[in-house]
């Protein structure tokens, strides 16, 4: 979200994510979007793009990097049921 005066850029809260960006996070470590992944899931996609792109093997660290954020970004949020928008 951008300020219309000030042209400052917010990010949005941690459990506000986009649908494109958690797409994106999940495509990186080899999982379906559509799907919903629980810690454990998350975690074992990891290891294994992490096995796949590590420096060591011949990977490069930028990718080892991103999977690194894409992880901590989206395992707080795994299999967290959503409040729905409920008014009586």
């Amino acid at each position: 979200m951008t300020h219309r005066r000030s042209g400052i850029t917010v990010n949005p809260p941690r459990d506000e994510m986009r649908p494109v960006e958690r797409a994106l996070m999940l495509m990186a470590l080899g999982l379906d979007p559509r799907r919903t992944f629980t810690d454990f899931e998350l975690q074992c996609a990891w290891r294994r793009r992490k096995d796949q792109v590590q420096p060591d093997t011949g990977g490069t660290t930028m990718i080892d990097a991103a999977l690194n954020a894409a992880y901590v970004t989206l395992i707080g949020q795994a299999g967290v049921p959503r409040p729905l928008n409920v008014r009586l």
